[in-house]
């Protein structure tokens, strides 16, 4: 489901990094592709650690806490640093890009998540956990079988 929606967001998004940044539609597509990979790893990581609360409140109309914003700090980073070191953009301006990038990604993400109630998670784990929370979640079960 992820990869659809980032795939909405890259048609305006390309464009965007081609006028205002001089890009290449090559360069421009490799980008949305990092923004995407880079926003899946850290919010996958993130909730393989426990941090489902933290990533629901993300992707939804409430306001931002610090555990949040460290969330958003992470895929930023993240992003700026394959922008940097796969294309070779200097650092402030893979940042702009970032900056101009990643709100998209989010407020799609947000939209789709808003379309289930706020306590269901199923949305958010459908677009970032996969096989991999599947997996994590039978693990979590056979330990708390053996406890019973």
């Amino acid at each position: 489901m992820i990869d659809q929606l980032l795939e909405n967001v890259k048609g305006g998004a390309m464009g965007d990094l081609m006028s205002k940044f001089g890009l290449d539609e090559s360069k421009a597509k490799g980008i949305m592709d990092l923004a995407g990979g880079s926003t899946k790893e850290v919010m996958t990581d993130k909730l393989k650690s426990g941090g489902l609360d933290t990533v629901m409140n993300l992707f939804s109309s409430k306001e931002n806490g610090e555990s949040e914003n460290g969330v958003m700090s992470s895929v930023q980073d993240n992003f700026i640093s394959k922008i940097t070191s796969q294309f070779g953009i200097d650092s402030n301006t893979a940042k702009s890009i970032a900056d101009s990038v990643l709100p998209k990604i989010t407020g799609m993400i947000t939209s789709k998540n808003e379309e289930t109630p706020s306590s269901v998670s199923s949305s958010i784990l459908s677009m970032f956990g996969g096989d991999s929370m599947d997996s994590l979640k039978d693990s979590a079960m056979d330990k708390l079988k053996g406890l019973f």
